[in-house]
C-alpha cells in the first residue's frame, strides 16, 4: 500500500477559492471511478495549508491513475483556480508498513 501526502501552501487572500477548488477536484476523481483524496486543512502548523492524502496498492497504480486524471479535462477545469492560488508545496509518497 502507498500513501500519498500532497500538501499546498496557499496564497492567504484566495482560501476560500482553493478550499472549493479542492473539492471540485476531488469530485471530478470520484466521477471518474477512483477513490477521492482525503482533503484536510492546517489547525496547526503553516497557516493557508491544504493537503490530499491518498492511498494506492502500489505506485504502478498511483502512475496510472495519475495520468488518467490529470488528462481529464473536467479535472483540469476543477483544479485550475486551487493551482491559481498555490503558492508553493510537497509531495511525500510513503510505503504503509504496518
Amino acid at each position: 500500500m502507498i500513501r500519498v501526502h500532497n500538501e499546498f501552501h496557499v496564497d492567504p487572500s484566495k482560501i476560500k477559492q482553493a478550499t472549493d477548488a479542492a473539492k471540485a477536484a476531488q469530485a471530478v476523481i470520484g466521477k471518474m471511478g477512483f477513490k477521492p483524496h482525503e482533503i484536510l486543512t492546517d489547525v496547526t502548523g503553516e497557516f493557508y495549508t491544504i493537503m490530499f492524502v491518498g492511498e494506492f496498492e502500489s505506485l504502478a497504480h498511483l502512475e496510472q491513475t495519475m495520468t488518467a486524471v490529470m488528462g481529464n479535462p473536467e479535472f483540469q477545469k476543477a483544479y485550475m483556480p486551487l493551482r491559481d492560488a498555490i503558492r508553493n508545496g510537497t509531495r511525500r509518497i510513503l510505503r504503509v508498513i504496518g
